[in-house]
């Protein structure tokens, strides 16, 4: 029984709220660049749940804060709940309500996918580039589905394709002689790219019961001011557990093969520039 145990829980994979644990200081450290390359899409984020001032929204997988205290700052008369797996990002999200004098936004840990909402329906439910991790998408579409009120809203921002998103493709590369079992399947486990199909998260959303379901493509730019930064950021964010892992020689090499994939998006500046393309879908409950 003890072996059955142990092979079903190396089947679910890595605990994604200790992953996400262990980024947050990074999430923090480096919240310029990545605030700036994520917000991209908010703009057609909050045009997809229209929402009025004294409206409430619930924002799932929040991170650090965003776009949660963004929302806070659009509902003076409203409240905004964010919900994240990992209590350390939470933990930032908190201090930073705190430094922006933001009090009508509250920030709670919790998984996504089974998330039950206690109090009234609200108005909007968004999630900007955090369903691509939940291990039921189903279940967390219907988790955010159960949180609206009869006439509530949902939009989502996930990455497009890879061919959309050389950044991504980077970071795959540059892993491969440190990674021993072959990459999983983007559409059947957590993965950046887990929606990069067109036509995907829309048909996802119907089957969860949204109707009116629409599909944004929004072009964005990660932007860092020279190599050396940007090679660093994506270490201490999106690589960090691999690299905590590696000796020395090994870190070196790493970083080696991330420059070789970053330095073709060096402009004449010396500042790197690397496109990306997201998807926002939004729909009625």
């Amino acid at each position: 029984m003890r072996d059955t145990a142990l092979q079903r829980k190396r089947a679910r994979g890595p605990n994604l709220a200790d992953i996400w644990a262990r980024r947050a200081h990074g999430w923090e450290k480096w919240e310029p660049l990545l605030m700036q390359a994520l917000s991209a899409v908010d703009p057609a984020l909050f045009q997809g749940v229209a929402l009025g001032p004294e409206d409430r929204a619930v924002d799932f997988a929040c991170g650090t804060g965003e776009p949660s205290l963004t929302l806070a700052r659009m509902l003076p008369k409203g409240r905004v709940l964010g919900i994240d797996i990992a209590e350390p990002m939470i933990e930032i999200a908190r201090r930073r309500a705190r430094r922006l004098r933001i009090r009508n936004a509250v920030f709670r840990q919790g998984d996504i996918a089974r998330y039950r909402h206690r109090g009234a329906p609200v108005e909007a439910a968004v999630s900007r580039f955090g369903l691509m991790f939940v291990d039921d998408v189903s279940a967390a579409l219907q988790c955010m589905r159960a949180t609206l009120g009869r006439r509530g809203r949902i939009a989502l921002a996930a990455w497009g394709p890879a061919a959309e998103n050389p950044g991504s493709l980077i970071r795959a590369e540059a892993t491969r002689p440190f990674v021993s079992q072959p990459p999983p399947d983007p559409e059947r486990s957590p993965h950046p790219l887990r929606f990069g199909r067109r036509g995907l998260l829309p048909r996802l959303v119907r089957e969860a019961g949204f109707r009116d379901v629409t599909l944004e493509a929004v072009r964005l730019w990660a932007i860092y001011p020279d190599l050396e930064i940007a090679v660093t950021s994506q270490i201490e964010t999106a690589m960090i557990d691999l690299y905590a892992q590696l000796a020395p020689p090994d870190r070196e090499r790493l970083a080696q093969r991330l420059r070789r994939g970053l330095v073709r998006f060096r402009e004449e500046d010396g500042v790197i520039r690397v496109p990306s393309l997201a998807w926002v879908v939004s729909g009625k409950k």
